[in-house]
Parts: structure tokens; sequence; C-alpha cells
């Protein structure tokens, strides 16, 4: 990504979050909605084939998918707590720990920024061409059916035509009304958990 693609993400994501914190302000007084994890190692909540330092590493992705499945049950206007719960912390800090979780789904929302940008041009370009293919088709369909009184089977041709132009709308169209809000849906859901408040409680002893 060129530094000034990853300058203008980082611009709208910032907009994009003093958005979402004065909504945080609005909705902190009335309730939150807390993810519970359980540890035996504050290790486990890293990926382990990431070499990078602490502050900085993706999280294990099984306990990304059940933060975002428990986030799924969550009321859209609630605050989000994580609750870290294990044993005693002795390698990291637990500031540490926090930057690396605020870290992991800052990166995660800027990633999906970038997919849902290119996904709207790529479809914007589908969109323009079924415009374009629409057009051919009705001009040829209207040729067709002026042909109809001396040839009968051009009533035919005319209307197959106009059905296949109107066709290569239908997943453009299909994009731009449902399709784009899974992506709007996981830039929502990345974007409250970076915002979350995170815990990290220890315990004695953790219960299976």
């Amino acid at each position: 990504m060129q530094f000034t693609d990853a300058k203008n993400v980082i611009t709208a994501l910032e907009r994009r979050e003093r958005k979402e914190h004065l909504i945080d302000e609005l909705t902190a007084m009335y309730y939150e909605d807390t993810v519970n994890i359980r540890l035996q190692n504050i290790e486990d909540i890293y990926c382990s084939f990431d070499p990078a330092s602490p502050e900085t590493r993706g999280l294990e992705p099984n306990i990304e998918a059940y933060i975002l499945e428990q986030l799924n049950h969550f009321s859209k206007k609630s605050r989000v707590q994580v609750n870290i719960m294990l044993p005693k912390i002795t390698k990291y800090s637990e500031e540490t720990v926090k930057m690396g979780f605020f870290n992991h789904f800052k990166t995660r929302a800027e990633e999906q920024l970038i997919i849902n940008r290119k996904e709207n041009k790529r479809w914007i370009l589908n969109l323009i061409f079924g415009l374009i293919f629409l057009a051919i088709c009705l001009i040829s369909a209207h040729f067709f059916n002026l042909l109809t009184e001396q040839i009968p089977f051009m009533h035919v041709l005319g209307e197959s035509f106009g059905i296949i132009g109107w066709v290569a709308l239908w997943e453009p169209a299909t994009y731009f009304l449902y399709g784009n809000r899974e992506g709007i849906h996981k830039l929502t859901a990345y974007m409250r958990l970076h915002r979350a408040k995170v815990n990290i409680i220890e315990v004695d002893e953790i219960e299976i």
C-alpha cells in the first residue's frame, strides 16, 4: 500500500473513531456488555506464529473469532468491555497486554477499511460497465423490435437482449443494496473492539 493511501486510510479511520467516540460518551452512562476470556497463560492470547513484539503481535485466531461471535449477541449501542482472566501476569505488564489488544483491532479496522474501499471501487466499475452494456442491449432490442413486422423472430431477440441487459445489473445492484453491509458490519465490530475497555483480572485458579 502506498504512503498516500495509508495516510488516507488512517485519516478516515480517525474521523470515524471521533464520531464513534461521541456515541460512546452518550451510551457509557447506560450500560456495557462484557466478554470474559479465561486463559491459563498470557501467551495463549497471542498468535504463536507472529514474531512481532507483544505490543503489535496479533491475537490468537480462535480468541479473535470468539470475541467477534460474542459481539454479535450484544446491542449495537452498548459499550464493550473485555475481561481477560488468568493467573498472575509474570512476563508482560497489564499495559502491554492492553496495548497489544488495541493495536490488533486497530490494524484489523484499517485492513477492513481498505477492503471495503477496494470492493466499492470494483463494484462501481462493474455498475458502470453494466449500465453501458444495458444501454447497448436496449438499443439492440429496439432495433430488433423494429424488424419484427418483417421477421417475427426478431421480437424474441429483442426481448432476449432486454432481459440480458437487466440481468447484467443484478449483481452490482445486489451489492449496493445488501452486499456491502457485511464489510460495514466487520469494520464497525473492529472499531468497537479497538475502543473496548480491557481489564486484566488475576485469579488463583481458572475453572474449566
